[in-house]
Formats: structure tokens, C-alpha cells, sequence
């Protein structure tokens, strides 16, 4: 990345802001009252947001102007400015794990931009939450409130989000649609959810399948794929599944389904709309 990464701090103290600002100076800090300036030595004012509500305000107008999130996870904030934890947690546990809220509403509605939530496993235990922190939701715990662990962290959701942008062969662009489109792809890729591409024939809907999707997952099986279009109907269940010797005219040995031989890797089903 040759231009400097724009961060996102939601956090309702500056202590985050002003490391980043004072201790990282290839960081550029984004938010409300700083827009995607850069800030001047004597400036006194960090950028950063300091509720839920407000940064998914934020967020729907300059989602593609942010590279990376910095969470807190305990706000002691006005009640209404918090977002539901769900049924059964007082406002204590409400303000103690607001991040965590905050985090279920960014992955429902931005689920291309990295997360890095500032604090450790050990201190969301006590939650009785279920939360994925895996790399398929792009989500990294602080370990500790050091620069050297601040920096690893941002620069490992940087590189999730620009996964595959050398080494897939595939050339995306600058433009904020197209690194909006990349960061989504990352996570799909390391994702266990089917995924469907949509689009006209011969725009690489099976390159993109293979050369990132594929390759960029955790699946370590073969990369298989089925042109629907070219299966007769009535073959079109022991082509997916397989079928004994016998179980239809002209079956003169046992076969193996594609989703059989596409165990631990990757299916592409193509032209399914044909099926």
C-alpha cells in the first residue's frame, strides 16, 4: 500500500488516538472532524468516534475512505448512545461489552473492513458471549497496549484486506469500488459459507473462482468445477451426489459425485441458473 493507511478509531477515550497519533506517523487517522486530512504536529484534537451509533453514521458515507478499524470494547458512555448486547445484560455489562454490540452491527452492515478490537481473549471471557475472532471474520485481538503490538496487529488486518492483490494475478485498481470489492473477497475466501458470482459470460466469474477465492482459502483440496449446462437432466443427481454400477442405463461402474471429489477443496458449479 504506497499511500498511508487510513484508520477508524471507535473508542470513547483518546489514549488509542494519541499513540497512534504521537508513536505511528505512517498511520493516518480518519473520523468525523478530521475527515481524510492529515493532522498537523500541534494538533490537539484526535480523530475518532466514540459510540456505535454515530460511527455506523459515519461508516454508511465513507466506508470505502477506511482501511482498518480500531474497537474498544468497554464504553462508559450516555445509555442512549449504547447498542443492545441482547436480552439479559444490564447496563454494566451493556457499557463493559458495548464493543462487542458494536462489532455484531459493523459485521452486519461493513463486512469488508478489518477489525483490530483493543483488548485481549482473556479480558472478553467473562462476556458468556460467542464471538468468532478467526481470520474468516478479519477480527484480531490486542494482545497487549504497546505500539510494537498495535502496529502487528493493524498491519496483519492490512494485509487481510488487500489479500491476493500481487500474488492472485488479478489486476483490481485503485478505485474505492474495486479495494471495497477486493477487501469482500478476502473475507469470503477464508469464509466456510457458499458464495455465488454473478455476471455475464466470459467476465471470469471461474478465474476469480480459482486464482483468489480458492487459493486464498484455508481449503487444502482439489479446486473442482461443473458446467451445469452440459449435464442432461437426468443425470444431473449422480453427476452431484454419484451413483452405483447399474443405477442408471449406461452405468457400468461406480461413480464418485463432484461434491466427492471436491471434499476439502473447492466446487465452482457454473451457468446454475441453467440446471
Amino acid at each position: 500500500m504506497s499511500r498511508q493507511p487510513r484508520i477508524l478509531i471507535i473508542d470513547d477515550g483518546d489514549m488509542f488516538a494519541r499513540l497512534v497519533h504521537s508513536k505511528m506517523p505512517e498511520i493516518q487517522l480518519v473520523g468525523p472532524d478530521g475527515g481524510d486530512e492529515s493532522l498537523g504536529a500541534d494538533a490537539v484534537h484526535y480523530p475518532r468516534i466514540d459510540n456505535g451509533p454515530e460511527a455506523l453514521a459515519y461508516l454508511k458515507d465513507h466506508a470505502s475512505s477506511v482501511d482498518v478499524i480500531l474497537l474498544d470494547v468497554n464504553f462508559d458512555i450516555p445509555e442512549e448512545n449504547l447498542l443492545s448486547l441482547g436480552e439479559g445484560y444490564d447496563l454494566k455489562k451493556t457499557r463493559r461489552y458495548q464493543g462487542l454490540a458494536i462489532l455484531k452491527a459493523l459485521r452486519s452492515q461493513f463486512p469488508a473492513i478489518p477489525v483490530v478490537l483493543l483488548t485481549s481473549e482473556e479480558d472478553l471471557a467473562p462476556a458468556g458471549l460467542s464471538l468468532e475472532l478467526s481470520s474468516q471474520s478479519m477480527t484480531y485481538l490486542l494482545d497487549a497496549g504497546d505500539v510494537d503490538a498495535l502496529r502487528i496487529r493493524i498491519n496483519a488486518a492490512l494485509r487481510e484486506a488487500d489479500l491476493g492483490l500481487e500474488e492472485s494475478g488479478i489486476l483490481w485498481g485503485a478505485d474505492p469500488s474495486m479495494r471495497a470489492l477486493r477487501r469482500r473477497m478476502a473475507v469470503v475466501a477464508r469464509g466456510p459459507m457458499p458464495v455465488i458470482l454473478e455476471g455475464e459470460t466470459g467476465t471470469g466469474k471461474t478465474y476469480l473462482a480459482e486464482r483468489f477465492i480458492h487459493r486464498n482459502s484455508d481449503r487444502r483440496g482439489p479446486f473442482v468445477t461443473l458446467d451445469l449446462s452440459t449435464v442432461p437432466q437426468d443425470l444431473v443427481s449422480a453427476t452431484l451426489f454419484g451413483a452405483l454400477r447399474g443405477s442408471y442405463t449406461g452405468s457400468v461402474s461406480d461413480q464418485k459425485g463432484v461434491f466427492q471429489l471436491a471434499h476439502r477443496g473447492t466446487l465452482f458449479i457454473d451457468e446454475i441458473q441453467n440446471a
